[in-house]
């Protein structure tokens, strides 16, 4: 396991799929500077959505994901 920095320009709380699309998200629109933090190892952290980190790919693809539509309509990117 990777030691957590001390600074980040994002934190991310919870690697569920809401966690996991934020990052995944925020990935695609350039940032780099953000942290994922969970209660246990990934890839599976033991939460409801344990198994979400499964389908985050370290590459940027150019597949749209389901999960950043939803997250637009639901306003929870309004601010990016």
């Amino acid at each position: 396991m990777s030691d957590v920095p001390q600074k980040a320009k994002v934190v991310v709380i919870g690697a569920g799929i809401v966690g996991n699309c934020l990052v995944g998200h925020l990935a695609r629109l350039g940032w780099t500077d953000m942290v994922l933090i969970d209660k246990g190892s990934l890839p599976n952290p033991g939460g409801s959505t344990g198994h979400a980190s499964n389908f985050i790919s370290p590459l940027i693809t150019t597949k749209k994901w389901r999960c950043s539509r939803w997250l637009r309509r639901s306003n929870m990117l309004s601010w990016a």
